[in-house]
């Protein structure tokens, strides 16, 4: 077996930890547009770069460049409330109620 060299898995290392941070930080909630702009779109150049980097180590990366163009297009409070209402749905695993 091949060993890779240790740059390249420090390289690939930090790529998937900027996607994985981006992503993290799409759980924080509730936003307000310039808490979503620090926190979700200046990350969104970096990202690419990140996912473009990993391109050939996945069958494909699609539905990450997808939501990144979602992601960055999002500059309104009508268009932040799709993201904040699927990511609360995902983070509770069920419908949540009016208590939470």
């Amino acid at each position: 077996m091949k060993l890779i060299d240790p740059q390249i898995l420090k390289s690939i290392a930090l790529s998937r930890s900027i996607i994985y941070d981006l992503l993290s930080a799409c759980f924080i909630y509730p936003y307000r547009i310039s808490d979503y702009e620090r926190l979700v779109k200046s990350r969104i150049p970096r990202a690419r770069d990140a996912a473009k980097y990993l391109s050939n180590l996945y069958p494909t990366m699609d539905l990450l460049m997808k939501f990144l163009d979602v992601a960055e297009g999002i500059n309104n409070y009508d268009l932040l409330t799709p993201i904040e209402v699927d990511f609360t749905k995902v983070d509770y695993g069920a419908i949540p109620y009016e208590g939470y």
